[in-house]
């Protein structure tokens, strides 16, 4: 509730200094002119609703063209769609804006020639919602568009596969599950949960391959586990507890509470902004996300502060021990969502 608050607060705050920039122009310096005079504020009040406007469009663009774009690697290039967001932003708020104040001019008698818009209002107007979009581009967990989503979307980021309490127990049996990467007991007791649309499964003991996770999600009330199939499970532990140091060394942090097998990894991002995972495991990873592009996207999502590190451990891998990615951990009383 509290983290909500804050975001609309700084919301409201951008939306009126945007507005006032609008309606001052060139001449924003001069607030105490503004401020005193007292035509000055019906006009600002507008202005705020239509920058609203304005700034719901161009994320709403966003979030269509950049955070909706197809799952599978060969989908639109990064590049493409940047460009199609930016020309499409600017000129969807352009031609709005235009025709909003035409309707203004034309009552009061004006045009945009007599009014000088076009070298002042004008050039001002598209340097600033320019600078919106590459605001929006660079850091989009500020915008309400993207806030929306996340919440639209089953989980979020910082709450990928949080442990949730089983509403309705499916069924219970014995069971051996065998992949790949996964070796179960033979006789154990697994239980299938429902809630929210996705399931679990809870798990006596499994062992998984060193060399087979992808990713390491350490949070508060326990460690996801996510391994190349797609799979992901949960358990209720802290990360020292699960690996030693030298089983750590082969997972580079990313982000803050995030780590990728380095086993996996040919380059800190991709051109996607995203991990930079070898093609094939990514490619697998993605054919069996049950949930949203975005919140894949988001989970694959690299903080910069982390890309200089990841280049280096890339680099340096070839010095860590290769017989550690044949070990195997041994986990009990494990979640598995899917």
């Amino acid at each position: 509730m509290m983290d909500a608050l804050v975001f609309a607060l700084k919301y409201v705050v951008r939306i009126f200094i945007i507005a006032y920039l609008l309606t001052t122009n060139w001449r924003f310096l001069h607030i105490k002119d503004y401020l005193n005079a007292p035509k000055f504020w019906p006009l600002y009040w507008a202005t705020c609703v239509a920058v609203l406007i304005y700034m719901g469009i161009i994320e709403m663009l966003y979030c269509v063209l950049v955070l909706n774009h197809s799952r599978r690697t060969g989908g639109t290039p990064r590049l493409k769609r940047k460009i199609v967001f930016f020309v499409m932003g600017i000129t969807i708020v352009t031609a709005i804006n235009l025709t909003f104040l035409h309707f203004i001019f034309s009552t009061a008698r004006h045009s945009f020639i007599s009014a000088g818009y076009w070298e002042s209002g004008f050039v001002f107007f598209l340097l600033l919602f320019i600078a919106y979009e590459v605001w929006i581009w660079y850091r989009p967990r500020t915008t309400l568009g993207f806030w929306v989503m996340e919440r639209w979307v089953a989980k979020v980021v910082q709450g990928i596969e949080q442990k949730a309490s089983p509403s309705s127990v499916i069924c219970t049996e014995e069971v051996a599950l065998v992949d790949t990467d996964i070796a179960l007991s033979d006789e154990i007791q697994t239980e299938i949960f429902t809630k929210k649309g996705f399931a679990q499964i809870f798990i006596g003991e499994v062992s998984i391959l060193l060399m087979d996770i992808l990713l390491i999600i350490s949070q508060r009330d326990g460690v996801s586990i996510y391994v190349r199939s797609g799979r992901c499970f949960f358990i209720e532990a802290k990360l020292a507890q699960l690996f030693n140091e030298g089983q750590l060394a082969w997972f580079t942090e990313y982000r803050k509470g995030a780590r990728v097998g380095l086993a996996h990894l040919v380059s800190a991002v991709d051109e996607d902004g995203l991990l930079g995972l070898d093609k094939h495991s990514l490619k697998v990873f993605r054919e069996v996300w049950e949930k949203s592009a975005l919140e894949l996207d988001s989970l694959l999502t690299v903080s910069p502060v982390y890309i200089d590190r990841i280049e280096q451990q890339i680099e340096n891998k070839e010095q860590l021990g290769k017989a550690v990615l044949s070990q195997s951990i041994q986990l009990k009383s494990v979640i598995e969502n899917y």
